[in-house]
């Protein structure tokens, strides 16, 4: 699956808080964002990485950027025309993979939920 991820540690780009906040700010909140959304903002941009960390060290995926078709990292999902003061309009992107494989959606999220309950069975 691919994930809108800032502050991601594996493009070498640089993706500022105060920069990505008012980003983001600007695509959910036109009017300007209230304070709670943020701080959860924030609280994203923080907890990004660390989450790709753990997700990596106990092996239950790796990551990728994911890139177009010519090789660069893909595009935000709003581009620079709607939001010109994007500091980073590619490398947020990323994917998760296995085994170098790109995982799609709902194997991503089986991996998630068996290593965080391995016995918990879904049905339907």
């Amino acid at each position: 699956g691919w994930l809108w991820l800032p502050n991601n540690n594996i493009t070498g780009d640089d993706d500022p808080k105060d920069d990505f906040v008012a980003h983001a700010s600007a695509i959910a909140y036109p009017a300007g964002a209230p304070a709670w959304a943020r701080e959860g903002l924030e609280a994203f941009w923080d907890a990004a990485p660390i989450a790709m960390d753990d997700l990596r060290a106990a092996g239950v995926v790796d990551w990728d950027v994911q890139r177009d078709m010519l090789g660069r990292p893909f595009p935000d999902y709003y581009g620079g025309d709607a939001f010109p003061d994007n500091k980073l309009p590619r490398g947020r992107v990323v994917r998760a993979t296995r085994d170098a494989a790109p995982l799609s959606g709902v194997e991503l999220l089986d991996a998630i939920r068996t290593a965080a309950a391995p016995d918990l069975v879904l049905e339907g």
